[in-house]
Parts: structure tokens; sequence; C-alpha cells
């Protein structure tokens, strides 16, 4: 155990081995856990999936909060210590989204 939180590819296949009882729904045989995978590939492709659940996930509006509509208008900002983000707004935030971000990032 590294002590580590488990990654949301860990996340994920470990909630689907629970749901399927261990076992393959196709070929009925044991899956193994997920620091005994025998291939790589399995884990790089858990990570995958599960980047992409999240990345097709609504984004919060930094400006107003969950709006009716995704958040889709990415904005990058830097802090003053240098650290950079994505912050996202909805279509009625961001015509004044970059003075805003400007502004909290001041």
């Amino acid at each position: 155990m590294t002590g580590r939180a488990p990654s949301n590819g860990q996340v994920a296949y470990e909630a689907y081995c629970e749901h399927t009882d261990w076992k393959s729904p196709v070929s009925g045989q044991s899956l193994p856990a997920w620091d005994e995978a025998p291939d790589p590939l399995l884990e790089e492709a858990w990570e995958a999936a599960a980047e992409a659940v999240l990345a097709a996930q609504p984004k919060p509006c930094v400006k107003c909060g969950w709006c009716p509509e995704t958040a889709t208008s990415r904005l990058r900002m830097t802090s003053n210590a240098g650290v950079v983000a994505d912050a996202y707004c909805c279509r009625g935030c961001a015509a004044d989204g970059v003075e805003w971000a400007e502004a909290a990032t001041a």
C-alpha cells in the first residue's frame, strides 16, 4: 500500500469488478486486482475511460455557479504563484469572463 489515493481509473475498474463479482462477464474468468494486472494496457485503458467520463461531465460556471447550459467557454488562469488552472464559463458569463478571471487571479 503506497498511501496514495487511488486513481480515477482504479476507482472505475474496482467498481466494475465489484459489480461483476470480480468475474469477466464475457469469459467468466476471475478479474485481477488493479495492482496485479498482467498487462499495463488494462490500467491505461481504464484511466483513459475514467478521464473521458470526467471530461464529458458538465462544468460549473466559475461566475454564476451551475448554469442550465453546460459551461463550455474555457478560461486559462494563472495565479501570481504561477499555478495554471482551467475554469469554465457559460455563454452568458463568458463575455466578461476574461476580466473576471484576471481579477480572480490578481
